[in-house]
């Protein structure tokens, strides 16, 4: 989904540690994630998702979001 924001959180503090916004073919990258975290995405009309990621090593997901009823 282009435009759809994500967002990385320090698991123990839940404070946000890095943000972006996905480009036109639905695509984001953080890097340098050395330490587990919390990630996070939504979109207008969609809900959110959010999902816990060990880091400290490569990972690609693919995320799907559902629309709001």
């Amino acid at each position: 989904m282009p435009g759809a924001y994500a967002y990385l959180d320090a698991v123990l503090l839940e404070v946000p540690v890095g943000t972006t916004q996905t480009d036109s073919a639905g695509r984001f990258v953080f890097c340098r994630v050395n330490a587990p975290v919390g990630l996070g995405v939504s979109g207008p009309g969609y809900e959110p998702w959010f999902q816990l990621i060990p880091g400290g090593s490569d990972l690609t997901l693919e995320i799907e979001l559902k629309r709001t009823p």
